[in-house]
C-alpha cells in the first residue's frame, strides 16, 4: 500500500535540483550572473521589443512662441533564444556507485561547460561591432586611463549598470599590480574579480585573448529558461566533440555498450538594444 505523501518522501524535488544548478552558474557565467542580479533588462523569450533609437526632446518657450513638434525612433527586435548544452558518457557501473564526491565531481564539469558555452555566446554577440579602442599601456595610470576610455564611450547614464569583464591572466595582475608608490593600485581587486573605480569585475575565459569589456548592464534585454538535467541509456552516439552529419564517425549504442549519457540543457536569450552599451579596450595585457 502506497501512503500519500510518504512514498518517495524521501526524494529530492527535481524543481530544486534545478534551481540549484541555474543558482550555482552564477559565479561561473557573466550572463548569469548579471540575471541574478536583476541588471539586465528582463523579457521573456521570444518576445518583440521596441526600443527607442532617437529620443524624443523638449524645449523652453516664451509667451507666444510656436511649439516645436517633437519626434523620435524606434526599432523592434525579437529576443530568440539560443541552446547550450552539455553531455558526457561514462558506463553504468561507474553511474550506480558516484557517491557524494563523485556527484559533485559531474555537476562541476556539467556547470563549467554550460557556462563556457553561454558565456562565448553572450559575449561575442554583444560585442559584435561594438566601440573598440588599444590600450594605454601597462601601468596602473594606464589602467584607469582605458576604464575611462571605456566609460567614455559607453557614455553611460544614471540609471546605468556597468561591469568591467576580463579575462584571469589581466585579473591576476591587477589584484597585485602596485602604483608608483609602492602600494597596492587596486585594493578591491582579487584574481577572481572585485571593483575597480566602484565598478563591479567579472572574470571569465570566454573573452578575446587581452580584451578588457565594460558593460552597460541596463542597454541588454535578456532572460533564461531553466536548466534540465536527463540521463540516457538508450540513446546512439558519436563519441566525438567534434561530430559530423556525413556518416563517417561511428555511432555507439548506449545499451549495448552498458554506458550513459548525461545532459544538461538551457535555452536563453539576449538582445543589445542601445548600440552604445558595451567598448573594448583591445591588447591590454596588464
Amino acid at each position: 500500500m502506497l501512503t500519500p505523501g510518504a512514498w518517495a518522501g524521501n526524494l529530492v524535488d527535481y524543481r530544486s535540483v534545478q534551481a540549484g544548478f541555474i543558482e550555482s552558474l552564477r559565479s561561473l557565467s557573466v550572463f548569469d550572473r548579471l540575471l541574478g542580479d536583476n541588471a539586465l533588462r528582463r523579457v521573456p523569450l521570444k518576445t518583440r521589443i521596441t526600443s527607442v533609437s532617437s529620443a524624443v526632446t523638449g524645449a523652453h518657450y516664451g509667451e507666444q512662441q510656436l511649439y516645436r513638434i517633437g519626434r523620435m525612433s524606434l526599432d523592434g527586435e525579437q529576443i530568440e533564444p539560443v541552446k547550450t548544452t552539455a553531455v558526457i558518457v561514462l558506463t553504468d557501473e561507474v553511474f550506480r556507485s558516484t557517491g557524494t564526491a563523485g556527484q559533485t565531481f559531474l555537476s562541476a564539469e556539467l556547470r563549467g561547460a554550460v557556462s563556457a558555452a553561454t558565456d562565448l555566446t553572450f559575449l561575442n554577440g554583444i560585442m559584435l561591432g561594438a566601440a573598440s579602442s588599444v590600450s594605454a599601456g601597462t601601468t596602473a595610470a594606464n589602467v584607469y586611463a582605458d576604464i575611462s576610455t571605456l566609460l567614455d564611450t559607453v557614455a553611460a547614464k544614471g540609471v546605468a549598470k556597468l561591469y568591467l569583464v576580463m579575462g584571469p591572466a589581466n585579473a591576476r595582475r591587477l589584484a597585485v599590480k602596485l602604483s608608483t608608490s609602492g602600494v597596492q593600485a587596486f585594493p578591491n581587486m582579487t584574481p577572481s574579480g572585485g571593483e575597480i573605480g566602484g565598478i563591479p569585475v567579472l572574470v571569465t575565459d570566454q573573452l578575446p585573448a587581452n580584451t578588457l569589456l565594460l558593460i552597460d548592464a541596463s542597454a541588454i534585454a535578456g532572460d533564461s529558461d531553466i536548466v534540465t538535467l536527463d540521463a540516457s541509456e538508450h540513446a546512439d552516439i558519436q563519441m566525438s566533440d567534434t561530430p559530423t552529419t556525413d556518416g563517417t564517425t561511428p555511432v555507439v549504442s548506449l545499451w549495448q555498450s552498458n554506458q550513459r549519457a548525461i545532459r544538461a540543457e538551457r535555452w536563453f536569450g539576449f538582445q543589445l538594444i542601445r548600440a552604445a552599451g558595451v567598448a573594448t579596450i583591445t591588447a591590454a595585457t596588464y
